[in-house]
This record gives structure tokens, C-alpha cells and sequence, in this order.
């Protein structure tokens, strides 16, 4: 059985620790889900932001169409 070694205690012992120690793979288990959380979070908001410009792109031209109520 194998108690996972918490991340702050990781980052403590990282530079004494060997480089293919269980604390280097805590650590890089860590930074794999915070730059994956990064992305999708840049995702969603790259996602919203299109659909915001598209919404305006639309709002825009249907206001100058020739014709439409003032």
C-alpha cells in the first residue's frame, strides 16, 4: 500500500528528491491538470468571446438592413 504524498510536501522535498521519485511524479501529475484546466478554461472563454462577436456581427446587420423599423 502507498500513501500519496500531498503536493505542498512535494514541492518541499523536490530539490532533494531523485528526479524518478514519487515526489517528482506528484508534481508533474499536478502541473499536467493545471495546464489542462488552463486550456479549457481558455477554450471557454475563447468560445464565448465568439459567440458574443457573432451575436454583435448579427445585431449589426439586421439593424442597417434597408427597410427596418426605426
Amino acid at each position: 500500500m502507498s500513501a500519496r504524498i500531498p503536493l505542498t510536501l512535494a514541492r518541499a522535498l523536490a530539490p532533494i528528491a531523485p528526479p524518478q521519485s514519487e515526489v517528482h511524479r506528484v508534481i508533474s501529475e499536478a502541473d499536467a491538470l493545471a495546464a489542462d484546466r488552463a486550456r479549457n478554461t481558455n477554450k471557454a472563454e475563447r468560445a464565448t468571446q465568439a459567440n458574443a462577436d457573432r451575436a454583435l456581427d448579427l445585431q449589426i446587420k439586421f439593424q442597417n438592413l434597408p427597410g427596418a423599423w426605426v
